[in-house]
């Protein structure tokens, strides 16, 4: 909404200190990122001047970022036998003109990364 124009090339969720959403989005020269906290809903947004192409990721990608979150969970829990398990940090973006999802997984004190290459496997 605060940037209707902007084309998405990268969308992220971590905690560090608190739980919170990364959108960075591209609009005629100008980069676009907006943090929210996901607890509060409170948002800070920062605009400036952006010189190099970045490729914006497809509608179709950003539908299944459940689905890519839900992969690595299931990936975690083959490989750990883990039924308790929390998807800590993921990121859709695009890496070296590849669109990739990384995302971390723990339970307990067991964690894994996993990286996949969207095109090909969603």
């Amino acid at each position: 909404q605060e940037f209707p124009n902007a084309k998405i090339v990268s969308v992220s969720y971590d905690h560090n200190d608190r739980y919170q959403y990364d959108v960075t989005g591209m609009e005629e020269g100008m980069e676009h990122s907006l943090e929210l906290d996901a607890k509060s809903g409170e948002t800070q947004v920062k605009s400036e001047n952006e010189d190099d192409a970045i490729n914006a990721i497809e509608d179709k990608y950003l539908e299944k970022i459940d689905e890519m979150i839900n992969r690595s969970l299931d990936d975690f829990a083959k490989n750990n036998e883990s039924q308790n398990m929390l998807a800590k940090e993921w990121e859709l973006e695009f890496d070296d003109g590849v669109l990739q999802f990384k995302s971390e997984v723990v339970s307990g004190n067991k964690s894994a990364e996993y990286k996949y290459n969207v095109a090909d496997e969603f």
